[in-house]
């Protein structure tokens, strides 16, 4: 991740103001940011944005689509009332790429989709203030404290190193994609680390080589008498992390079955153990 500062010597950090109702996507996109030496203006609603235009107008809007109140797309028409030449970019799922290609008629600069890519990100902010990047080599990002033993050299691994600290606050489920023997659970112990839930333990789970029982019993628990050596309860390694984090390796060897089940756990965190219902 190269570094390049927004931010011209003697003169005020751009202000970027970033629209979503949910916090750790808003914790993520502006901590990403913010790195770069913009200021951040939270806001969780178009509503509450709407009515802090006026007195603390930022040169930026990041408005995600979907808002509970007024819409992304309704609210951009009122941005544009207020604000006529600040650069507003959409911030929308798969699923809103049609509507917010028809919101272009109310004068977005861009779009993403999400999740969104960081350096994509990064891209779009750049061209839409016309800040150039620099080409002068990358400046390094001051790194938190690292773990005791946890060592690195190459190029590469810095850049994904750097990465962390900007994620790890969030609270999000974070994907780690490297090749085998690359290091996933050293990154993941690492998140775990920078996280605000460094206090409590680290959960590992390996999905290879178990069966969709088998696995639901090991993440969600059951209850005594749910298969035949369900001989007591057991509360599965979700509730076991919990307050802490939970790596599961080689997730993408999970049986199909289970991706419904882990998605609720994820997203509307709610776990049910083996024949509790």
């Amino acid at each position: 991740m190269k570094k390049s500062s927004a931010t011209k010597p003697g003169s005020a950090p751009p202000a970027l103001m970033v629209v979503d109702d949910e916090p750790s996507q808003r914790k993520r996109v502006g901590g990403f940011v913010q790195c770069f030496g913009f200021t951040i203006i939270e806001s969780e609603s178009a509503e509450a944005s709407l009515e802090t235009l006026g007195q603390h107008p930022p040169d930026m809007i990041l408005l995600d689509v979907r808002l509970p109140g007024i819409s992304g797309i309704d609210a951009l028409q009122r941005i544009r009332e207020i604000l006529p030449t600040v650069p507003v970019v959409l911030i929308t799922a798969y699923a809103d790429v049609r509507q917010a290609v028809a919101a272009f008629k109310s004068g977005p600069d861009d779009y993403l989709s999400k999740p969104i890519d960081l350096e994509v990100l990064k891209v779009a902010v750049y061209d839409a203030l016309a800040i150039p990047t620099s080409n002068d080599p990358p400046s390094r990002i001051a790194l938190p404290n690292l773990p005791a033993g946890f060592i690195f050299q190459s190029r590469m691994m810095r850049q994904l190193v750097e990465t962390v600290p900007v994620v790890a606050p969030s609270g999000s489920p974070i994907l780690i994609q490297v090749p085998s023997g690359a290091g996933k659970e050293l990154i993941a112990q690492l998140v775990h680390y920078w996280s605000s839930s460094a206090s409590h333990p680290i959960v590992t789970a390996n999905c290879v080589g178990l069966s969709g029982t088998l696995i639901e019993s090991e993440l969600f628990g059951h209850v005594k008498g749910a298969f035949r050596e369900a001989s007591e309860n057991r509360k599965g390694l979700f509730r076991t992390a919990s307050g802490g984090s939970l790596f599961l390796d080689e997730i993408g060897e999970m049986p199909p079955e289970m991706q419904p089940k882990l998605l609720r756990a994820l997203d509307a965190k709610k776990i049910t153990p083996v024949s509790a219902d």
